[in-house]
């Protein structure tokens, strides 16, 4: 379900666009599923800058299940898929040039990678998992849900073009995250929902030439260790939200309070081993660069930020008649960090509507 518009309060920060995803569910009878996808570089077309298709395949595959636990009250459902790719990439940098850096490399004692061009392998594995179980107890509908996501890569970024393999990164990711909703039906035309989320998130992009340092030689080649970008980040979130949900005749009311904590913490070396920059070739073999052609970064990479964040908000949606509904609502922010001063007055007062003109229904009208 995707939400274009409606300036509803329940939903924080911008409303450009927020959507809402179902999870597939188990029932009374016990259902599976296989599958699978094969790709292999045969089907390819050859890269324009090599002349050829570069090596690549794809296998993607997994399977599902769902079923009861107990009959007409808890259902279980599960799935798991895989995916092994492996591809290519492709450095551009002159094979000549190449010989005459890395033969001045070595009459320097660099203690880096040697640098290398054409075609490098960029693989890529990532494993999906689901889990979820509901249950129907009276007036209560809940769900208990358990997702996992890890992927894994060897050069997944910096690499290509003129940039050697060795200024490149790797990747190491992996993501859970256990959920649980609970629905209560307290009468009719009352709905109290409860929903509760923790999450851990462990990225790692270690540089593929940790010795370095890094090197430009513009419009040559680049390599050595990667400086552009954060080298792991962790994160921690836990997030609690309960809305009650009331319907009065045409108006359908909602209310309610959210809490999220965010705990992250980045390490970012940048250049802690050091980056050249060379206007040219001639330049770089005689080790001539000007006064910006080197940085070094120093201090302690480990940056750690938390980040609670707490929302309350009132809303009405009121369906004037069968070609209009208006929106209205008031929503109130707090964001807590600890080198910001905490601003008390984030009340957002939100209206939209939508408008039918023709009896066709085949235009609306939206705004908000």
């Amino acid at each position: 379900q995707v939400l274009p518009s409606g300036g509803q309060a329940e939903l924080r920060r911008a409303l450009g666009g927020p959507v809402n995803v179902v999870t597939r569910s188990g029932g009374n009878e016990l259902h599976g599923s296989a599958y699978g996808f094969l790709r292999d570089d045969s089907l390819n077309a050859a890269n324009p800058l090599l002349g050829r298709t570069l090596p690549m395949q794809q296998y993607q595959y997994g399977a599902s299940m769902g079923g009861p636990i107990t009959r007409d009250r808890t259902f279980f459902f599960a799935n798991l898929e895989q995916r092994d790719l492996t591809q290519s990439g492709l450095t551009t940098i002159a094979p000549a040039s190449v010989a005459t850096i890395n033969t001045r490399l070595g009459a320097t004692g660099y203690p880096g990678s040697d640098v290398a061009t054409g075609v490098y392998p960029n693989p890529v594995h990532s494993t999906l998992g689901l889990a979820k179980v509901d249950h129907h107890a009276g007036d209560h509908q809940m769900s208990l849900r358990y997702s996992l996501y890890h992927v894994s890569a060897d050069n997944s970024r910096g690499a290509g073009g003129l940039a050697a393999p060795s200024a490149s990164a790797g990747l190491d990711n992996v993501d859970h995250a256990l959920s649980f909703s609970d629905t209560w039906v307290l009468s009719p035309r009352t709905v109290y929902e409860t929903r509760v989320q923790i999450a851990y998130g462990d990225l790692e992009a270690p540089p593929t030439d940790p010795v370095g340092p890094a090197v430009s030689i513009a419009g040559v080649a680049s390599f050595g260790t990667l400086s552009g970008s954060p080298t792991r980040r962790t994160n921690k979130l836990v997030e609690l939200a309960d809305t009650v949900s009331h319907q009065a005749g045409a108006h359908a009311l909602r209310a309610g309070a959210d809490f999220l904590y965010n705990d992250t913490t980045i390490t970012y070396p940048r250049s802690v081993r050091g980056s050249y920059s060379f206007s040219n070739l001639p330049n770089f073999l005689a080790g001539i660069y000007n006064n910006a052609g080197f940085t070094q970064t120093f201090g302690d990479p480990v940056v750690a930020q938390t980040n609670p964040n707490l929302g309350l908000f009132v809303q009405d949606e009121w369906h004037v008649g069968p070609r209009l509904t208006l929106n209205a609502g008031l929503r109130y922010d707090l964001q807590f960090l600890e080198t910001v001063d905490t601003d008390t007055d984030n009340l957002s007062p939100r209206a939209g509507f939508a408008w039918t003109p023709l009896s066709s229904h085949a235009l609306v009208v939206r705004g908000n």
